[in-house]
């Protein structure tokens, strides 16, 4: 991706390869300038602001491991962001189709923006889609409840709501590897998913110096994922 010459080149320009890091992320390989700068950043719909780092920089990341933390994409909806910049080509729209996670080798996909993204019927299956809830600093969709095989959970739809202060909300991160929840939501999955595996003589790890409190150690137990 070609962020100084892409008014120029077209669409095309704006087409860069999206790749798995074993760091749990989703890396963008692009080319900054005319001078064709490779860099790897971090796809974050979480942020507005793209940036990497530069000559002269103080307390420099190494720059040959590269610290995808700090090399960022911003693909929110906000006035710094590269949809906002680029909108003659990108028409503030973007798609990506993400490989199934435990395919991580040599994978790779597509970021697609403008009238290139397109969202609709493919040759696989109808995408599903949900709306967006509408003038928001971040992508916010509305959750109405959690379900764990297929059984709707017992929390009240406004711990899922957006306050006024923007406080609360279910906004999509590409950049984080995991759902938070409000405590009271969060009670309530963490007490099924116990129960649920306590069938399979499963107990959460007590002790944790970790700050997640739902781990489990087992050499035998598998399972692939929660259906719904």
């Amino acid at each position: 991706m070609n962020f100084a010459n892409a008014t120029k080149q077209g669409i095309k320009a704006l087409e860069p390869t999206i790749v798995y890091h074993p760091g749990n992320f989703y890396i963008a390989l692009m080319e900054i300038g005319t001078t064709s700068y490779s860099a790897l950043l971090l796809v974050d719909t979480g942020s507005n602001t793209t940036w990497v780092q530069g000559e002269g920089c103080i307390n420099c990341f190494s720059l040959t491991v590269g610290n995808f933390n700090s090399w960022v994409l911003g693909l929110a909806c906000g006035y710094r962001s590269i949809l906002k910049q680029l909108e003659a080509n990108t028409d503030q729209r973007f798609s990506y189709c993400l490989s199934y996670w435990t395919d991580r080798q040599n994978t790779h996909t597509y970021l697609h923006f403008g009238k290139d993204a397109q969202i609709g019927r493919t040759d696989q299956a109808i995408v599903q889609t949900t709306p967006l809830l509408p003038n928001q600093i971040m992508y916010y969709v509305e959750v109405l409840g959690i379900s764990i095989k297929g059984k709707e959970l017992p929390i009240h739809p406004v711990e899922f709501q957006l306050r006024s202060d923007f406080k609360g909300g279910f906004a999509i991160d590409s950049s984080s590897t995991l759902t938070y929840l409000v405590q009271n939501a969060y009670n309530v999955v963490k007490a099924k998913i116990v129960k649920y595996l306590q069938a399979y003589n499963q107990n959460p790890m007590e002790h944790l110096e970790l700050p997640q409190q739902l781990c489990m150690m087992s050499s035998q137990l598998k399972i692939n994922h929660f259906r719904h």
